[in-house]
């Protein structure tokens, strides 16, 4: 959906601003109602967003709470720029095994720092005639991301939620 539980919305803020000492370069993926973009902000000189389903652009207002955003999947989306931060709010289980497994790929191999927000154990179909809302991956739980995504750090969990990120502190 558009929305996200805000259960650790304060954690990650915190996290970022903890980890994250150059903030010229912000991309939201999958920005869906601009929630990391409002957030970030202020700490960030350019906050970019890629969302790919266009209605969500103009229904939520994007281009007042981001510098520049493409309508493109992350399959599709080249990161021919680096990032001072990429943040996947609830996109991940939105992608199949395989193409999150490339996505890590590449972000490891640019050693591109990422956070990740993932809902455990939840199925979902496309919402708002939007198909790209579905899970692909609604069986997600703590020791699923280990075995599937051993490359990703969990930083804080719950029941429903966690939180994962990609060379955070390693440099």
């Amino acid at each position: 959906m558009p929305y996200s539980s805000g259960v650790f919305d304060q954690f990650v803020i915190d996290l970022v601003l903890n980890c994250v000492e150059k903030r010229q370069k912000l991309l939201d993926v999958g920005a869906g109602a601009g929630k990391w973009g409002f957030y970030f902000r202020e700490y960030f000189e350019n906050v970019r967003a890629l969302e790919p389903h266009k209605p969500y652009i103009s229904q939520f207002k994007l281009h007042e709470v981001y510098d520049s955003i493409s309508s493109e999947t992350i399959q599709e989306f080249s990161f021919s720029e680096s990032y001072d931060l990429v943040v996947f709010g609830d996109v991940f289980e939105h992608l199949n095994m395989l193409d999150a497994k490339a996505l890590i790929k590449t972000l490891d191999e640019r050693k591109q720092r990422s956070v990740f927000i993932i809902p455990y154990l939840y199925p979902q179909k496309k919402v708002y005639g939007n198909a790209l809302e579905e899970h692909l991956q609604p069986d997600l739980t703590p020791g699923i991301m280990e075995f599937r995504y051993p490359e990703l750090d969990l930083e804080k969990k719950n029941d429903s939620l966690g939180v994962y990120s990609l060379w955070m502190s390693q440099l």
